[in-house]
C-alpha cells in the first residue's frame, strides 16, 4: 500500500488496519476487512503480525488461534533446515537474536497463546499446528449477545 506513515497509523487507530510493516517504499498492511472476508468463507488466515496487534484483533471481535513455537536454544534454531523452505542456514548471530526475541515475546505475550509447539523439524511443527487448530475448532466459543 502506498500511503504516508500518518495515514497508516490513523487506519490502525480507526480499527481499519490490524498491523503494518514497511517494506522498500511501501507498507504491507493487514486489514480487518481482509481478515473478515477470509473468515466468512470458513477459512483460516495465517497472519504475520506483531504480538501487540492481537489486542487490536480482540477489539474488533476477532479471536485468533495464537501458536507460539518454542525452541530449546539458539542452536536448535540454527540447525533448522528444510530443502524446500529453508535452503540457507541461519547464522549463529541471527539464531541467537531470534532466540532472545522469542524468549522476551513468550514472557510478555504468553497470555495470548492458544498453544505452544516445541521446536523440531518443520514437518513436526506443521503437524502440531494442525492438531492445535483442529482442537480449537472443536471447542465452543461463547460470545456475549450484547443485550446486557
Amino acid at each position: 500500500m502506498k500511503a504516508s506513515q500518518q495515514a497508516i497509523e490513523r487506519g490502525v487507530k480507526d480499527c481499519l488496519f490490524i498491523d503494518y510493516k514497511r517494506r522498500s517504499g511501501h507498507f504491507d498492511v493487514t486489514t480487518v476487512a481482509s481478515i473478515k472476508e477470509i473468515t466468512e468463507k470458513d477459512c483460516h488466515c495465517l497472519l504475520d503480525i506483531a504480538p501487540h496487534a492481537i489486542e487490536r484483533l480482540h477489539s474488533v471481535h476477532i479471536y485468533p488461534i495464537v501458536i507460539f513455537i518454542r525452541y530449546k536454544n539458539a542452536k536448535q534454531i540454527k540447525e533448522q533446515k528444510d530443502p524446500v523452505f529453508l535452503r540457507d542456514k541461519v547464522s549463529q548471530k541471527h539464531s541467537k537474536e531470534q532466540f532472545e526475541v522469542a524468549q522476551k515475546m513468550e514472557q510478555e505475550y504468553s497470555k495470548f497463546f492458544t498453544g505452544i509447539v516445541q521446536g523440531g523439524s518443520l514437518s513436526y511443527i506443521c503437524t502440531q499446528i494442525v492438531t492445535i487448530v483442529d482442537q480449537e475448532q472443536s471447542k465452543v466459543l461463547w460470545i456475549p449477545d450484547g443485550s446486557a
